[in-house]
């Protein structure tokens, strides 16, 4: 189905879709991004500052 939230996934998208008995047609969406490169640069950049604060 086109109107689905997977059907428009970006290529670093990550999505879930929770739908129960009573929300099937109407499921609750929680969409963010993966592990893109930027987002992984960041979180190894965050890691180290924080490895350096503790040293």
């Amino acid at each position: 189905r086109p109107e689905h939230p997977l059907a428009a996934l970006l290529p670093c998208d990550n999505v879930f879709a929770i739908e129960s008995r009573w929300y099937r047609d109407n499921p609750l969406v929680i969409r963010g991004p993966g592990a893109g490169r930027d987002v992984t640069a960041g979180a190894i950049q965050s890691d180290i500052n924080r490895l350096a604060q503790l040293l």
